[in-house]
């Protein structure tokens, strides 16, 4: 309900994205609704019935599920590029960005065209350009989209350089680009624009005084133009949640879409920014960046799981061990903890093949990560007739050893949150290890909704996060 209360006061905003017309019958929505709805119907990455589910919660009466895509058809595209702006406007009176990055990102559809190669005619997927100026506020780690703007897949970037500026000026702040961006008329702009452009030029030679003058200036910022990846964060959620594809037909529904993609983004970036500047937590400022600047060896150190005393009773060992902890109240659905989890165990970038699932309730739109418990008294290690399942000693961990394992899968049918899995590859039983006392899943989760504390630690910190919730909730 939270975030349909911001699409509704973003729209508000706005006005309608149509005019209703006095001749004819009248529509038994309002405008506003149509574009509240398509907007939340995006975030949450439903399909436009399971949407329709969702609107007797939402506004009190059922909306067809064609209803609500006849509604984003009618609504000008411009009407979606001022809704992103407007969500920025709302982060920037929040969190100032110091770093502006322009880039632009592919959007494939399920269509194919032909293409002339090599004197050959081949298949080729279709695809749209998204081309977006992005923000950067290092004292809450947060990346804004600016602006956006689509265009067909072949465009050249730098002509929608002028396009993303347009009604955006800035205070002084670098504007880094890549050599795509790289024209005399892009360095103008973003100066007459307030910016000090950091674009890398291209191999091409430093002929006249305005690029010699950008020549200096790129190698006079070059440690600042690594800060660059940062503006990879938006597309990577993109792959993540909608694996960067629309299932669009037209131009203006493929350009809609993608920009829905860009407005969720803006979204969960404003909900956070709004948490954050309640609650006054500036996790990347004071917790983040001192580990990042951190050498690999020291940063062990600091995670490594150790107990305290050698002479402690059984029960105070207990205590002192670590498990995974999780708060679905956090959970945005985000799935990084699944790619960090795969990365980890198989150096694959396929969130299908992570040790934890995230599942989405779509009755209560709500996203619930599961973990392996690791219980004190294991079903499935009772369970496993070959003794291939053990507790590891340091960690506390259940783990599996793939040497004894004979694939019977008896501990999958014991396992009574089937979290164990059965790997395709070797057709034997897997599951969380908890990465040897440093779980990826928790140092990754953006929200904390995935963390790793001692057993007698995280039901406080669980409790705390209700507490902040309820404050949060009210006006």
């Amino acid at each position: 309900m939270e975030i349909f209360k911001i699409c509704s006061r973003v729209v508000s905003i706005l006005g309608p994205p149509w005019q209703v017309s006095k001749r004819g019958r009248l529509p038994k929505f309002r405008p506003e609704l149509y574009a509240a709805m398509g907007i939340f119907r995006k975030y949450f990455g439903s399909s436009l019935r399971a949407a329709e589910g969702e609107t007797p919660l939402l506004i009190g009466l059922r909306m067809d599920h064609a209803t609500i895509w006849w509604g984003l058809q009618r609504m000008p595209i411009v009407y979606f590029e001022r809704a992103l702006e407007l969500l920025y406007e709302l982060i920037a009176k929040l969190f100032k960005c110091e770093i502006f990055i322009t880039d632009s990102t592919g959007v494939e559809t399920d269509r194919y065209q032909e293409r002339r190669r090599a004197l050959k005619t081949c298949p080729e997927r279709e695809f749209v350009k998204l081309h977006v100026l992005e923000g950067y506020s290092r004292e809450a780690g947060l990346v804004p989209i600016v602006a956006a703007r689509v265009t067909r897949g072949q465009a050249h970037d730098s002509p929608q350089f002028k396009c993303l500026l347009k009604k955006f000026r800035g205070g002084g702040e670098p504007l880094l680009g890549d050599s795509a961006y790289d024209a005399a008329k892009n360095f103008e702009l973003a100066k007459r624009h307030g910016f000090e452009p950091v674009i890398k030029l291209k191999n091409i030679g430093l002929k006249g005084l305005l690029r010699r003058q950008a020549a200096r200036d790129f190698d006079r910022n070059r440690e600042l133009y690594r800060m660059r990846g940062v503006g990879e964060a938006p597309f990577g959620g993109f792959a993540v949640r909608y694996e960067s594809r629309t299932r669009c037909r037209l131009l203006k529904t493929r350009a809609i879409d993608s920009l829905l993609m860009a407005i969720a983004h803006n979204l969960r970036t404003y909900a956070r920014a709004r948490a954050m500047k309640r609650m006054k937590i500036f996790i990347c400022r004071f917790i983040r960046q001192p580990l990042l600047s951190e050498s690999k060896k020291t940063l062990e150190k600091l995670i490594k799981f150790r107990i305290d005393s050698p002479h402690m009773n059984n029960e105070e060992i207990k205590e002192k061990r670590k498990m995974l902890f999780t708060d679905e109240r956090r959970c945005t659905g985000c799935r990084t903890c699944e790619l960090a989890c795969a990365f980890y165990h198989y150096k694959e970038k396929n969130p299908s093949r992570a040790l934890l699932r995230i599942v989405k309730l779509e009755n209560k739109l709500r996203d619930v990560p599961v973990v392996c418990r690791h219980c004190e008294k294991a079903p499935c290690m009772e369970a496993c007739p070959v003794g291939a399942i053990s507790r590891n000693k340091d960690t506390g961990a259940v783990v599996i050893d793939q040497n004894i394992c004979i694939g019977c899968r008896a501990c999958v049918e014991a396992c009574p949150f089937s979290i164990i899995i059965v790997d395709p590859k070797t057709n034997k039983v897997t599951k969380c290890d908890l990465c040897g006392g440093n779980p990826r899943c928790a140092m990754v989760c953006p929200m904390g909704a995935v963390f790793y504390a001692r057993q007698d630690v995280g039901p406080r910190i669980l409790a705390r996060n209700r507490i902040e919730k309820k404050i949060l909730e009210k006006p």
